[in-house]
């Protein structure tokens, strides 16, 4: 019988892609090759809007992330800490990624 862990780390992604951002860091803790593919971008693109533009959005209304953002974990998090107002004040991009109208 074969181990959960011994799983291909693109496999693990998968799987943890179709979690949630906090199940993703609580399983990281589970090996090296889950913490792994819970850092990697796929993972953390199925948390983000699928907008081909969405990056380039952020960067547009909030130019100090763009030395910041180096994954999609870590757009995902600054977001999380920091919600931007965009569209001149009607909408906000917030912790779960998703536009709120105001």
């Amino acid at each position: 019988m074969t181990s959960f862990e011994e799983l291909p780390e693109g496999c693990i992604a998968a799987i943890l892609s179709r979690t949630t951002p906090l199940d993703a860091g609580r399983l990281s803790i589970v090996s090296k090759t889950f913490r792994s593919a819970a850092n990697s971008d796929a993972v953390w693109n199925q948390f983000l809007p699928s907008d081909p533009h969405f990056i380039d959005s952020i960067i547009l209304h909030s130019p100090s992330l763009a030395n910041n953002i180096p994954t999609k974990k870590n757009l995902y998090l600054a977001l999380s800490d920091h919600p931007i107002i965009i569209d001149n004040g009607k909408n906000v991009l917030f912790t779960n990624c998703r536009f709120l109208q105001c």
